[in-house]
């Protein structure tokens, strides 16, 4: 029995040991430059031969000349090293669609990983970071609205130049990069560092160098995306949608849409909008922040209750013929929705043609204000896009949104692996173009500009004030 014991023992020990070795290795493992260059050349035959981007932004020969200079490396690196280097260099495709994501192995290694950072919410205003609260009661070495100038002696606007480029947004705008910056800055900057301690070089002139001990999470959610006006979801919502409204005569109607998901969305637009010609709605506010897309068929129904007259929507593929496809996944997804397009679609020449309809018996003509914030993406986008360009008695409240007036590249994905790190490449399929000819192409190229701009402060944040909407509150009263 003892020895049985003993000998169960020694076997855990050696599994632990070896869980503990190949969970490292993961991290670890480098990969020589002839791993990765291969790894490279099957991402960039396939980027040039399918992805949306090519030929639009720049010359084909362009990229092919950016690939070929750009994706060469000067020494191994681990998975980590390599993905960050494709995101950085993959940019320049200007596709919030695509996406670089872990191998599968990693993927289960971060989900197990523990990330240490200080409890703090911090806030970048270039240069600085703002603390606006603790994580909890306890946490008050750093006061509420401290300025910090440096960590570990790194002025705080060089860590926001070094993960700017990370951030994939469509077209050319960067301001919504730099809301994303202000918001996600400290999570981005401890999610890639593990470290115990670090000192902090306050603003205050009288104040010495702070040195903060880490605390390790496992999960964490930003609360500065979180504000008063949240709880009307939580009070009249569902998952993806609220409506409820702000005054007792019922003449202004507030809308929340988190994404554009969910089976019963169709029905929901059709009762609200009927009830808002009933009560002879004045005003509705359609809340996009943070809706990160979805459905094109669920947007252009919300549409179809908005617009003037009806529209329509373009998609363009440039893919003949699939390359490489021993190394793609979801390659039936596309040619089923390529061959729906074929059967459905009206097309003028390689171009196919979405009608948007226009719904008579409940449209609303009326005062209509559209919230937008960096995380607005997709067919969120898509809306604030139509309603700015095509709608009168529209105001866009808020900041830019991540995509741009022209269109996205979505519809369906395929699935690179790569053949030797497993990294995962998300690469969309198909063109979609807004109907905007009225607009130059530099106009196209970058986002819709709100017509309301609310500036929010630190004070703000702490309090979770919804500006937003305050700013709509005092035009109403203006008017």
């Amino acid at each position: 029995m003892h020895f049985r014991t003993i000998y169960i023992f020694f076997i855990t020990v050696i599994i632990f040991n070896s869980a503990l070795a190949q969970k490292n290795s993961v991290a670890t493992k480098k990969y020589s430059i002839q791993e990765l260059s291969e790894d490279m050349k099957i991402l960039e035959d396939i980027l040039l031969a399918h992805h949306p981007s090519i030929r639009f932004y720049h010359p084909e020969e362009w990229y092919k000349n950016y690939f070929d200079t750009a994706l060469v490396l000067p020494h191994s690196l681990n998975e980590k090293e390599f993905r960050m280097f494709l995101k950085k260099k993959l940019s320049q495709l200007h596709c919030g669609h695509s996406a670089v994501i872990p191998s599968r192995k990693y993927e289960r290694y971060l989900k197990k990983k523990e990330f240490r950072a200080i409890p703090y919410y911090l806030s970048y205003y270039e240069p600085y970071f703002i603390n606006i609260k603790g994580f909890g009661k306890s946490d008050t070495l750093l006061k509420p609205f401290d300025t910090i100038k440096t960590i570990n002696q790194v002025p705080i606007f060089q860590i926001a130049e070094q993960f700017q480029p990370y951030l994939f947004v469509d077209g050319m705008h960067l301001l919504s990069q730099n809301e994303m910056l202000q918001k996600n800055l400290m999570f981005y900057y401890f999610a890639n560092t593990d470290i115990d301690s670090v000192m902090l070089e306050l603003n205050a002139t009288s104040s010495p160098p702070k040195t903060l001990h880490t605390k390790t999470f496992k999960h964490l959610q930003n609360e500065l995306w979180k504000m008063k006006s949240d709880t009307l979801m939580q009070k009249y919502g569902g998952k993806y949608y609220c409506g409820v409204y702000l005054d007792k005569n019922k003449k202004i109607f507030y809308m929340k849409i988190k994404a554009f998901s969910g089976i019963s969305m169709k029905a929901f637009f059709r009762k609200t909008f009927k009830r808002l010609k009933h009560h002879q709605a004045q005003v509705l506010i359609l809340d996009l922040r943070n809706n990160p897309g979805g459905k094109i068929t669920q947007c252009l129904n919300l549409l179809s209750y908005l617009l003037p007259q009806k529209d329509s929507l373009f998609y363009e593929t440039r893919i003949q013929k699939l390359e490489h496809k021993k190394y793609l996944s979801r390659k039936l997804e596309f040619r089923i929705i390529n061959w729906f397009m074929k059967i459905t679609k009206a097309k003028n020449k390689d171009i196919w043609i979405e009608p948007i309809k226009k719904n008579k018996s409940f449209s609303f003509n009326h005062t209509l204000y559209v919230i937008t914030n960096c995380n607005t993406f997709s067919a969120a986008n898509l809306v604030a896009v139509y309603l700015a360009n095509k709608r009168p008695h529209t105001k866009i409240v808020g900041t830019v949104t991540s995509g741009a007036q022209w269109g996205s590249n979505a519809v369906s994905f395929l699935k690179l692996t790569l053949p030797n790190t497993k990294i995962r490449i998300i690469i969309p399929t198909f063109r979609i173009y807004h109907n905007l000819k009225h607009l130059s192409n530099p106009q196209k190229m970058q986002s819709v500009m709100p017509n309301i701009y609310p500036n929010y402060t630190p004070s703000d944040y702490f309090f979770k004030k919804d500006k937003a909407l305050e700013s709509i509150y005092f035009d109403l009263m203006n008017k």
